[in-house]
């Protein structure tokens, strides 16, 4: 948590929640990193700057299979 001490309110308010639902899960440090990087930038940041930016200059990027349905297959 301390490293979003410096962020701005709106941000530490949105990344404390889910700091809270990994903490709740009783989750790893690994498992913590994760579940912040899908329930915050992955998806609607990085996803979409990797797929603009590899088809404008023609390369086959790979990137994670996110099918929430087959993550909950155990």
């Amino acid at each position: 948590m301390k490293s979003i001490l410096n962020m701005p309110k709106g941000i530490q308010n949105i990344l404390s929640k889910i700091y809270d639902q990994a903490k709740v899960n009783n989750y790893d440090y690994v498992n913590t990193m994760q579940h912040v990087d899908i329930n915050s930038w992955l998806e609607c940041d990085i996803l979409q700057k990797a797929d603009k930016t590899s088809m404008a200059q023609s390369i086959e990027l790979r990137v994670p299979f996110l099918d929430r349905e087959v993550l909950e297959i155990p």
